[in-house]
């Protein structure tokens, strides 16, 4: 039988475009590898949806890309694959892979290319209360993912005041990696966040609280404004508004499944939104870059102190929830940090103010102003509309604040 001339260079033409796709993504998985790997380590390429969590037990850590990133491990070492509140597209839940060479493994007896595993739906974080009491009376909360019944893998732990519902701390960990932190190219919503089973309003929800009408009105209640839809102190635009201020944000963790399990309410504070956006963003990345530059993982502190007053109004302390003679959720006076550096026990702490309409004759520091000190970081704060804030030592800080926790502190974390 004859072939048409046409369909014979179709054909030709199709197979050299599949031989030449062959030869480059063989070609680039050669330099690839020779580039991050030496010979008979393995690498475990990023994975940009439904990526598992990788991690150790004993002890229990996350294990993160380590070289541009991809997961780079030696000939013969283990890790765990998971996809907590989902599954492996294996079928289980999670599983010990052992390194062979590339991205070749060793899973269940058989030898199995690591790329080709991922999860069947978004890993899910679960919140819980651990039965654990904490400073000033607070019940702890972890945050963090279960990949079986005997293993649970913490990422976040939080102080929460329950009669109030205040988070005192959050604390976790800000690893030396974080420059290899996923970035998707494409995320036009951020995660919606949760209340879980940790707030009791009756029939009122957390997420109404923060509408800016509604906040409006609850805060002219409470200072006395005589219209309820008075802009003066809630105004139109210009972040005068109280947004949810993160106390472990989703920027210090590396992978998008752990950015997602920051949006729980316990893990925030009303804050305004023009300090969120302005200083204390500007600390949070300075702080990041600081562990991606010196190469050191943090243990960070972030918490609440103080119930904000506007006197210029009123002398009532202010809440997001108000239905008297109930009142809960405090707009905290200042946000505070402590940033540990474990190994050299080196440790700062900064404070951050939350009134836009504080000005330098009514500042009060908590501590000693150390800032000058501080070589790694510079604060502008000129417009204190946007906030200020000033570094202490950790000690010296604990004295007023004085659920900070207990850390063996010999230096100042300077530069």
């Amino acid at each position: 039988m004859s072939i048409h001339p046409k369909m014979l260079r179709k054909s030709i033409i199709i197979g050299i475009v599949v031989f030449v796709i062959l030869a480059v993504g063989a070609i680039t998985a050669f330099i690839t590898h020779e580039e991050c790997c030496k010979p008979n380590n393995c690498e475990i390429p990023p994975i940009h949806k439904n990526a598992p969590l990788y991690a150790r037990f004993y002890p229990a850590e996350f294990v993160y890309p380590n070289h541009d990133h991809n997961l780079i491990l030696e000939k013969g070492e283990s890790i765990t694959v998971g996809c907590p509140g989902s599954k492996l597209n294996i079928g289980v839940i999670s599983i010990e892979v052992t390194c062979i060479s590339g991205t070749l493994f060793s899973i269940l007896g058989n030898n199995l290319d690591i790329t080709s595993l991922y999860c069947e739906n978004k890993v899910k974080s679960i919140a819980r209360y651990t039965n654990k009491l904490c400073e000033n009376d607070g019940q702890e909360i972890e945050v963090g993912f279960k990949f079986n019944n005997t293993q649970f893998l913490r990422q976040i732990r939080i102080c929460f005041n329950v009669s109030s519902l205040n988070p005192l701390y959050s604390e976790h960990n800000l690893t030396r990696f974080i420059d290899n932190r996923d970035k998707p190219l494409r995320r036009p919503f951020l995660p919606p966040f949760k209340e879980a089973s940790f707030y009791n309003l009756n029939t009122t929800r957390v997420y109404k609280l923060y509408n800016t009408r509604n906040q409006r009105e609850t805060i002219n209640q409470q200072l006395e404004i005589s219209s309820p839809n008075s802009t003066e102190v809630i105004k139109d635009g210009f972040s005068f508004y109280l947004t949810r201020g993160h106390l472990s944000p989703n920027p210090d963790f590396v992978y998008i499944s752990q950015q997602d399990a920051t949006y729980y309410y316990f893990n925030t504070a009303p804050q305004w939104g023009i300090i969120n956006s302005k200083s204390w963003i500007h600390l949070n990345w300075r702080i990041i870059s600081f562990a991606s530059k010196i190469n050191k993982t943090f243990r960070i502190f972030t918490g609440t102190f103080g119930n904000l007053v506007l006197n210029k109004y009123s002398s009532h302390q202010l809440h997001l929830y108000y239905n008297p003679p109930s009142e809960k959720i405090p707009i905290p006076e200042v946000f505070w940090k402590v940033v540990y550096e474990e190994i050299d026990q080196l440790g700062v702490a900064f404070i951050g103010t939350n009134n836009p309409f504080l000005n330098k004759h009514n500042l009060k520091l908590l501590c000693n102003d150390i800032s000058k000190s501080v070589k790694w970081i510079e604060f502008n704060n000129k417009n204190m509309t946007e906030g200020f804030i000033y570094a202490c030592e950790v000690d010296d800080l604990r004295k007023t604040i004085k659920y900070i926790p207990q850390l063996h502190v010999n230096g100042i974390l300077s530069k």
